[in-house]
């Protein structure tokens, strides 16, 4: 995800911006809220396939909002089955399973 091509992707309906973190890499974070900031928007990370990289010395997954991490079998941390975790950073944000 380019963070220039964001803002102009924004609508009236957007809510969220979800960012995908790849590769053991984490995306340009602080250009992402700063926009999510100015549009009273939330940052979502998909982190299933970058648990512990690092961004300006955070982990992923403590970047944005709240952020999901996937065990399936074929990501970098798998479980005996299908499972899932979300992490937030925002206590004031409710996650209904």
């Amino acid at each position: 995800m380019d963070p220039k091509d964001i803002e102009e992707k924004i609508t009236k309906k957007t809510k969220t911006i979800l960012v995908v973190n790849l590769y053991v890499s984490a995306v340009d974070i602080a250009k992402v809220t700063d926009l999510a900031h100015t549009f009273n928007l939330r940052v979502i990370e998909d982190s299933a396939q970058a648990y512990g990289a690092l961004y300006n010395g955070k982990r992923t997954g403590n970047l944005g909002d709240a952020a999901g991490f996937s065990f399936y079998l074929s990501k970098n941390l798998d479980s005996l089955g299908d499972s899932n975790a979300v992490t937030i950073s925002d206590s004031g944000l409710v996650v209904n399973s």
